[in-house]
């Protein structure tokens, strides 16, 4: 992913979320441990200081919305749709911390799916799959658990007998892309 395009990514998880929030220390863990794992070197700080910034300008929620446009539209001629779905989930997974939703940020984070084209469906799934809730179901949505039967309702279910915990798989079609989900104590190894 090319700078330019982590700093706008960046630039949306400070328009998104509030300065006042409560939940500034983990969603600011969230925002190192992104950045750790994207660029890999000593330019955390600076990219933090930046977000630290544009939480300090303290804007309007129709300023921060139309910079969030802005920004989308950027993003979408920058990225691949698998890049865009995978910065929407981290986003996402950002704002949906907060729990009772913030409704503005709740808000918020729904034109800025929109704005990433991303359906309402696939929207919805992602949601489900953060909460691991009952809003995960769907024809592209699938649990894999040691239990024999599961009361899924339309979703799909897996049995691996040896399974400790619960994956949560999630298909995003317009990314063609999976998404999952591990509750559990012990390891999961893909292949």
């Amino acid at each position: 992913m090319r700078e330019n395009s982590l700093l706008l990514i960046m630039d949306l998880f400070a328009l998104i979320g509030k300065s006042d929030s409560p939940y500034r220390v983990p969603r600011r863990k969230m925002e190192e441990i992104f950045l750790k794992q994207t660029i890999k070197d000593d330019r955390v700080d600076s990219y933090l200081h930046r977000h630290d910034q544009i939480l300090a300008e303290q804007l309007s929620l129709s300023e921060r919305k139309q910079r969030i446009s802005t920004i989308c539209h950027e993003l979408n001629s920058a990225l691949t749709k698998r890049q865009r779905a995978n910065a929407a989930l981290r986003i996402m997974e950002y704002t949906l911390i907060a729990l009772p939703y913030d409704q503005d940020e709740y808000d918020t984070l729904k034109m800025l799916s929109g704005e990433l084209k991303l359906s309402s469906d696939e929207f919805e799934l992602m949601q489900g799959l953060i909460e691991s809730s009952e809003n995960f179901q769907g024809p592209n949505a699938l649990i894999i658990s040691s239990e024999n039967q599961l009361d899924a309702g339309p979703l799909k279910h897996m049995t691996r007998q040896d399974l400790e915990g619960v994956i949560h798989m999630a298909y995003i079609k317009s990314a063609d892309m999976y998404f999952a989900r591990y509750e559990g104590l012990g390891g999961v190894q893909l292949n």
